[in-house]
């Protein structure tokens, strides 16, 4: 959507009221973007699968072998 806001707006012989269009599309993606990144986390996630796996698999091991435990 802003790329195509971007190349739009290069146009010659846009009216005002187009510009402003093409500028409020452009505003509103990138503070889509830096507002959803706020929201997630891809490290903190990744950081929390990689302890639910360890944690899963130490599990299996004491249902496997319940005598080493």
């Amino acid at each position: 959507m802003l790329a195509g806001a971007l190349q739009a707006a290069m146009l010659p012989g846009l009216d005002k009221g187009e510009v402003q269009r093409l500028q409020t599309v452009a505003t509103l993606a990138r503070t889509y973007k830096d507002i959803f990144s706020d929201y997630v986390d891809y490290r903190g996630i990744e950081a929390e699968l990689v302890e639910l796996r360890m944690k899963y698999e130490e599990l299996v091991k004491k249902i496997r072998n319940p005598a080493a435990n």
